[in-house]
């Protein structure tokens, strides 16, 4: 073979081996969170949702909050299918550090009725459709703060809304707040809460899923050390 056409083929070799390579790095650096539904995200560098195409990749599976070291999917596989069923559980691909967290009823009610009641929602707390709280250390000073989520659906016991809000013994901080309106209703909260970034920092996955035709939205909060303010990392709009 002519030496010529040896080099030029040994150069579109060395070329698809690099383009190869690269291409596993770059898949490598993207991050995977998938809830098994119409909303997944993708993080590389920047967040993203997903639809249904997930990557034929294998995953992590969350349950309630703990990583199940026994169990890695891959999402074409008939596992998938059976935690699609499952909302507490979700998966995720990357270097991703996933918050265990405890999570059950509401145990400070003459909190939530001094909440219910600044924000002039006329609702006793006892009459709630769905409350409920996560205790977890966000802010990872050792202690453990409180996240409550309220959802109200039932017009027959007062006003209809939804709300998160994040506390711990000295301060707190409302993250969302929804009332109701003709456009998307009241919604049921869904929290997550891992370190996706790896900046030591919690983020807070919140994803609204509506009674109405609306679907679901997910945005994507940070709190500060002081659980007295957040920032937004994402929104779905």
């Amino acid at each position: 073979m002519n030496k010529k056409y040896i080099i030029i083929i040994a150069f579109i070799m060395i070329y698809i081996i690099i383009a190869v390579i690269l291409g596993i790095i770059s898949e490598g650096e993207k991050k995977y969170i998938v809830f098994f539904d119409d909303k997944n995200l993708k993080y590389d560098k920047k967040w993203s949702i997903m639809s249904k195409n997930i990557p034929n990749l294998s995953f992590n599976i969350v349950k309630d909050g703990i990583v199940d070291s026994n169990s890695i999917i891959n999402m074409h596989s008939d596992l998938a299918d059976e935690a699609a069923i499952n909302k507490n559980i979700f998966a995720y691909r990357g270097n991703i550090k996933v918050k265990p967290y405890k999570k059950s009823d509401v145990t400070d009610n003459a909190f939530i009725d001094k909440i219910l009641t600044e924000n002039n929602l006329n609702v006793n707390s006892n009459d709630i459709s769905r409350k409920y709280q996560y205790n977890l250390d966000i802010n990872n000073d050792g202690l453990d703060e409180t996240i409550y989520v309220l959802s109200n659906t039932d017009i027959s016991l007062g006003n209809l809304f939804s709300m998160v809000i994040v506390k711990n013994m000295e301060n707190y901080v409302i993250i969302d707040i929804k009332r109701f309106d003709s456009e998307f209703g009241t919604y049921f909260p869904c929290l997550y809460f891992m370190d996706v970034d790896n900046d030591n920092n919690l983020e807070i996955i919140l994803k609204k899923i509506y009674a109405s035709n609306a679907g679901q939205k997910i945005s994507i909060l940070k709190i500060n050390k002081e659980i007295n303010n957040y920032s937004i990392v994402f929104r779905e709009d």
